[in-house]
């Protein structure tokens, strides 16, 4: 459950439909605008490009959303194609009014649900995320894995983090079906 929310008031919609419609999406406000434009951009859009857009909605106020898409996460490209493949957290943002409630973590689950979901057709190494450095603590609480070297300074750009498949098996987790 998270803070405020019973999980039941809220609805997660896959890849958003024409029940939102742009004017709505418009007044997402994460405070980043260009978190808030890759909402409007890559709305009912974004599975044509193997990727997957899930959104939490509440009385139809888009309270946060998540797009991932399928990547090769080899350091090296390997001859033998996408020899290590992964799932890519592309945007996780949350609106500036629900933040530090919970919906962050619920959208971050979705993501972690869907690579265990494509892991069962297509074995992938993990996920990975390039995130923002006032949210590295965030993914950290998580299992992700901070890639950056011991004692880098902050040069303000987004942080390498990795959270491999296998922490997955042995959690409550379970794909979707």
């Amino acid at each position: 459950m998270t803070e405020n929310y019973p999980i039941e008031t809220l609805s997660v919609l896959s890849t958003f439909s024409s029940i939102i419609s742009e004017d709505e999406l418009k007044t997402f406000d994460c405070g980043i605008p260009e978190l808030n434009d890759a909402l409007i951009q890559y709305y009912n859009k974004y599975d044509t490009d193997s990727g997957h857009v899930f959104a939490i909605i509440k009385d139809e106020k888009t309270l946060g959303f998540v797009i991932c898409s399928l990547v090769c996460i080899s350091a090296i490209a390997s001859s033998e194609g996408m020899k290590d493949v992964g799932v890519s957290i592309d945007y996780l943002a949350v609106d500036k009014s629900e933040q530090n409630k919970g919906i962050g973590s619920l959208l971050l689950f979705l993501a972690l649900r869907l690579a265990l979901t494509i892991h069962c057709i297509l074995p992938i190494k993990g996920v990975r995320v390039f995130a923002l450095e006032d949210a590295v603590e965030f993914y950290e609480k998580y299992g992700f894995v901070d890639t950056r070297l011991e004692g880098a300074i902050d040069n303000g750009r987004p942080v390498l983090m990795l959270f491999p498949i296998k922490e997955l098996f042995d959690t409550e987790f379970a794909p979707f079906i």
